[in-house]
């Protein structure tokens, strides 16, 4: 990561002040803008074929199914092969390691598959850093072998959960697969984007080499892929979905001092290193291409080796009132380390953003966001211990952790707030405040309260230098579901001074940037039986379920039972639907009935057009009743987290009127299960099902 920020950083100017030409010099945008409509919003890029451009100006990149000239060649088979060939990877490194995880067997992946999910004990930078980087190869296989952005997500699910069932000894862990795949997905396409920075694919000579090189560096699927087939040294022009409308970076370098909760400042400062960076403008412009715009903050030193990583990328973007008002679905990946707390996340935010232009070069940017925490971790400790014991060295190997784990795990809420005064696209002061719940449903019970304010104040010196100074004030409280209500919090201030780094950045033409790909018929433009933009799905299931806890000695059993599922949602594209999803199943046993309701956020994907093979995965809330299994009779109704993934085949899914075959995994996990004998901590519950369901377009 550290390699990866040093050469965006040094690409930045560079790239500036190549993005107006390159964007004029590319004939195949032209052309086809001029000849061809253009893609749905928010579709898979089609795929072009011979039929689809007349024979005088048929492109040579036609034959090798790349839906551009700097394009990959597409092939979904090559991209799911490379992140199995990724986990072997990571296998034999962590055997070299010496962790006793990686010596697997197909006993191993049959324990697994008859676990289901728990919990893992892994160390905080394992599962919070470490997995989310694993996650972003996987992405980027999809996006080295020409797949989207929602097709290269599926990709990373699949990786994720092949590699926690098949890939390590250890039972599949479920916060391992949220944070390998939202995380891979956040950290994979901003890597690939800031890849492209680098590029300079109709450069030649040594320049385009050390480019090349440096930019696998950053995306290192995709730059492996390049020198593979070739694509390294031919010349092309960049793919123009790849160009940031603007780009704007700024790095300081300087010293921290940080206070305790008396506000005594430490003489001793800390010397630290931050790069921000602006990919596009999140603020402003109607999108449907996920992180055509995003922000990414990296900070080292300042207390600890990274002590802030932030990547924030617009999945959806709408103007208002005459573009002054900018309406945005953004995804988030966030780990922060600081004195008040250890913190790492997956969310979801809508944002609403406000501009306001004084002059031509002053203007103001006012944003306020709040949204979902699918999981996050806080390190913590248990009431009575005030400092973290020494961990022992045990014979699992680096990274691998036998416990306890003083961090938890939980979903949650965010919500945040920024303004600030630029000019000439220069920060001159930054307001920022950001609150953070979380509710610990594994590890210490309690509900965290995480809150961080901020001012910066920059003033330009000469040319791209100038100097900072930055005031912060963190905040922590906990309230712990002891019986005694117990409460505690931690709160200091820090200052920082800096100096500053504003390469100067640079806006393409207007309607440069925009490729339009020629539609295929039959791949993905929208299909010929009439069929509509809505999915629903209705059918019964076959289910298998298993309560457990990490804590219980004695085996639980396995409980068999019917079932109903059903989906409501769009399509997305020809490859993709997207909506909500229901599972519900009752089952009775001697000690009373027991019954579960999932409620799902799920995305359903095709990786072939052509075919009815789909993968499926998703994330939402089940509700439980009576969960006998567990602990005896009793149980109460009770709250989890949900997480599924499955797999089917689609019949006739073109058609208004079809039918699929599926197999699921959902996992519900409840935390503390409150009963009449009382709490029962860690329970995870295990879904297997097999289904059908009649599929209405």
């Amino acid at each position: 990561m550290v390699a990866s920020t040093v050469l965006l950083w040094a690409a930045v100017n560079a790239d500036a002040q190549e993005l107006t030409a390159r964007a004029q010099h590319s004939w195949l945008v032209t052309r086809a803008s001029d000849q061809f409509p253009a893609s749905v919003a928010g579709e898979v890029p089609r795929e072009p074929t011979a039929e689809t451009f007349p024979t005088s100006v048929q492109p040579w990149w036609l034959a090798e199914r790349r839906a551009c000239e700097g394009c990959p060649t597409r092939s979904v088979g090559k991209a799911l092969f490379q992140t199995t060939v990724i986990n072997g990877v990571y296998g034999l490194a962590n055997l070299a390691r010496g962790q006793v995880t990686a010596r697997i067997t197909p006993k191993t992946w049959w324990a697994n598959m008859e676990q289901g999910w728990v919990w893992d004990l892994d160390d905080f930078a394992v599962n919070q850093v470490g997995h989310p980087y694993q996650g972003s190869n996987y992405f980027n296989t999809g996006r080295a072998n020409g797949l989207s952005f929602w097709e290269s997500a599926a990709v990373t699910a699949f990786g994720s959960a092949t590699w926690e069932y098949y890939g390590e000894t250890n039972f599949a862990s479920l916060n391992d697969l949220i944070n390998t795949t939202l995380g891979g997905i956040a950290l994979g396409e901003m890597f690939h984007r800031s890849a492209w920075l680098i590029r300079d694919p109709r450069a030649t000579g040594r320049g385009r080499l050390w480019r090349e090189i440096g930019a696998t560096v950053i995306d290192p699927i995709t730059g492996i892929n390049r020198f593979l087939t070739g694509d390294a040294s031919r010349t092309t022009d960049k793919p123009a979905d790849l160009v940031p409308s603007s780009l704007t970076a700024v790095s300081s370098a300087g010293v921290l001092w940080r206070g305790t909760q008396s506000s005594a400042f430490s003489a001793a400062g800390q010397p630290f290193v931050e790069v921000n960076g602006l990919y596009g403008d999140v603020t402003a412009g109607r999108s449907r291409t996920p992180y055509d715009a995003f922000g990414a903050r990296l900070r080292f030193g300042g207390g600890a080796g990274l002590s802030e990583a932030r990547v924030r990328g617009r999945l959806l973007g709408q103007p208002f009132r005459n573009d002054t008002v900018q309406f945005n679905v953004l995804q988030t990946y966030d780990y922060q380390n600081n004195d008040a707390y250890q913190t790492g996340s997956q969310s979801f935010e809508a944002a609403l953003a406000i501009s306001h232009s004084f002059s031509s070069r002053v203007r103001l940017q006012v944003m306020g966001w709040g949204g979902l925490t699918v999981l996050g971790a806080v390190n913590s400790l248990p009431l009575g211990v005030t400092e973290r014991p020494e961990e022992e060295e045990g014979d699992t190997g680096q990274g691998v952790s036998e416990g306890p784990r003083f961090y938890d795990y939980g979903p949650g809420a965010n919500l945040g707030a920024t303004a600030t005064v630029s000019r000439d696209r220069f920060p001159l002061v930054t307001l920022a405040y950001e609150g953070r719940h979380l509710y610990s449903i594994d590890g210490v019970r309690a509900n965290h309260f995480l809150q961080r304010g901020r001012i910066d104040l920059l003033l330009p010196l000469t040319g791209p230098v100038g100097i900072g100074a930055s005031a912060e004030y963190f905040d922590r409280r906990t309230f712990f579901q002891d019986a005694d209500r117990t409460e505690s919090g931690y709160r200091y201030p820090q200052l920082r001074a800096y100096v500053t780094w504003n390469p100067a950045a640079a806006v393409a033409p207007a309607g440069s940037l925009t490729q339009a790909a020629a539609p295929k018929p039959g791949s993905d433009a929208p299909p010929s039986s009439g069929a509509s933009n809505l999915w629903i799905t209705g059918g019964g299931t076959f289910s298998t379920l298993r309560g457990d806890c990490q804590e219980c000695d004695e085996e639980t059993p396995y409980r068999h039972s019917g079932g109903l599922l059903a989906n409501l949602g769009y399509r997305v594209n020809r490859r993709m639907d997207a909506g909500a999803e229901v599972l519900w199943m009752a089952v009775d046993t001697a000690d009373g009935r027991i019954r579960s309701t999932h409620v799902d956020a799920v995305a359903q994907f095709r990786p072939w057009a052509s075919q009815g093979f789909f993968l499926k995965g998703g994330a939402g809330m089940a509700f439980i009743r009576n969960w006998v299994d567990a602990i005896g009779s009793g149980a109460i109704n009770s709250k989890a987290l949900s997480v599924v993934i499955g797999a089917g085949w689609a019949f006739r899914p073109e058609e208004r009127i079809g039918f699929q075959v599926f197999g699921t995994q959902h996992a519900a996990a409840l935390g503390d299960l409150q009963t009449a004998a009382g709490s029962v901590p860690d329970v995870m519950g295990n879904f297997w099902s097999l289904g059908a369901g009649i599929v209405i377009r």
